[in-house]
């Protein structure tokens, strides 16, 4: 998941190939469909902005979330076991990445 998101952060490139065409990673990080004052979809991908920081990110079943945050350099999966013997620590990766993720990148001494 996480090359996945390394791969669209390079604009579809790796390993110096074009494996994405560039316009298609635009297309997903573009407002297309409102869906509330939080998040936006478009071409497979949902948008939103986190501490002034436009994300893009793709969403899969079980907690499975894979954020792109360009301006940050940054690519972030998370993961979780929802089966019903499952303990469930998953985090909400917005307030992660808000709360810690950026902070981290960000503030003194980073």
């Amino acid at each position: 998941m996480a090359k996945f998101g390394l791969l669209y952060l390079h604009d579809g490139k790796w390993g110096g190939r074009q494996l994405v065409p560039r316009g298609a990673v635009r297309a997903a990080q573009a407002r297309t469909t409102e869906v509330d004052d939080v998040f936006a979809y478009s071409e497979g991908w949902w948008t939103q902005t986190i501490s002034e920081r436009s994300t893009y990110f793709a969403w899969g079943f079980g907690g499975q979330f894979v954020y792109v945050i360009p301006s940050a350099d940054v690519v972030l999966v998370t993961s979780e076991d929802t089966s019903d013997n499952s303990i469930n620590k998953e985090i909400n990766p917005r307030e992660f990445i808000r709360d810690y993720l950026l902070p981290a990148i960000t503030g003194p001494g980073a």
